[in-house]
């Protein structure tokens, strides 16, 4: 159902409902339901481990909630005792892949409902989060096993999300006030310049290069969306995450998992997250050939990290990608998803969310095998 509210900004874009007061403050319209999933591991459910936590998980782009069913994160679910939850992102996950590609080729006028959407995919996530601590959805026949519970109204919420869920987990983390600590796996920021150099992107990318031949007219006119895109990106939030916080939101805790030779989402996007978000680094820490970090604070290998931290993977044999607004070519092999399987990585996650501490336990600078 369809509520007009007059004088106010709407759109009738398929798949899209873009409702702004005066203000530029969303007007709720109706309710609206969603699929979500909750995974509870072997231990919880055979009692072998007590109680769980809650981790919620951000999914790639143009994916959906299943990622969260991937090997290796079931694996780890299963040692620590994580109740996982995911919903999807709308906005960018893959229901949205028609409607996106529709607006790319005909009318870019119509972007706004990709951060409207985007908004509504973290309002989502967040009644999610808040769900899993209700006594009542703990309690339900679903969530208990032999007469117990595998969850309790204090157990914790944690984020943890790549690539997409990464980026996107940005913005999810700092407006939580649930949510305080989080892992953001190869994440970056803001879109505008990491699209340009994703191979993610290059079909949407050759439709857009199809429509505007030159390439300071694209490169402007990203500049110009990235405006209606700092409303659920991390250009608009990443400065708020840990110190100058939105109000009513608490400070949050945040570990970057990064890798060079990523050719997905550029290395140079973790930069400028950590870099806004107060990130340190260890002094081990690998960069790509040639290149100079500067804007981080950078701490003994033995010292322990709080609050925010950035943690860089070297991965043998991996070439240097493009110095050049560019994604890296076909060949390149990519790093995208090894970082989270590492065993150090995820040891480094736990440990957080257990303690509060950023520790290296890579030893020294995470050098790291290919799964």
């Amino acid at each position: 159902m369809r509520i007009q509210v007059p004088n106010y900004v709407t759109t009738n874009h398929p798949g899209a409902y873009y409702v702004l007061d005066p203000n530029g403050t969303p007007v709720f319209q109706a309710f609206w339901g969603a699929d979500v999933t909750v995974l509870i591991p072997n231990s919880l459910a055979n009692g072998s481990i007590p109680s769980g936590v809650i981790l919620q998980y951000g999914h790639g782009l143009f994916g959906s909630r299943k990622e969260v069913e991937s090997g290796y994160l079931e694996s780890e679910a299963d040692l620590h005792g994580y109740v996982l939850i995911a919903s999807d992102w709308i906005g960018l996950s893959e229901y949205d892949i028609p409607t996106v590609t529709d607006m790319l080729a005909k009318d870019l006028t119509w972007f706004k409902i990709v951060p409207d959407r985007c908004s509504q995919g973290m309002l989502r996530a967040a009644t999610l989060a808040k769900l899993l601590t209700q006594d009542d959805f703990q309690t339900d026949p679903a969530m208990t096993f032999n007469g117990r519970r595998v969850l309790n109204t204090s157990s914790p919420s944690y984020y943890f999300g790549n690539s997409q869920g990464g980026i996107l987990g940005n913005p999810y983390l700092t407006i939580s006030q649930q949510i305080k600590r989080g892992v953001l796996g190869v994440p970056g920021g803001p879109y505008a310049m990491l699209l340009p150099r994703s191979r993610d992107f290059s079909p949407e990318w050759a439709i857009l290069c199809e429509r505007y031949r030159d390439s300071l007219e694209r490169i402007a006119l990203l500049g110009v969306i990235q405006l209606l895109w700092d409303r659920a990106d991390p250009g608009g939030y990443m400065v708020y995450t840990t110190t100058d916080l939105l109000p009513n939101t608490p400070s949050h805790e945040v570990i970057i998992q990064h890798a060079l030779g990523d050719c997905q989402v550029t290395y140079v996007g973790a930069y400028i997250l950590g870099r806004s978000m107060g990130a340190t680094m260890w002094q081990s820490t690998v960069s790509e050939p040639g290149e100079d970090l500067f804007g981080f604070t950078f701490l003994p290998d033995n010292q322990t990290a709080y609050i925010a931290h950035q943690v860089t993977w070297d991965f043998p044999g991996v070439a240097p990608v493009p110095e050049v607004n560019t994604p890296p070519p076909r060949n390149a092999t990519d790093t995208h998803e090894y970082p989270r399987k590492q065993q150090d990585a995820q040891d480094q996650m736990y440990h957080f969310f257990m303690t509060g501490e950023i520790v290296n336990t890579c030893g020294g600078y995470c050098h790291g095998y290919i799964p």
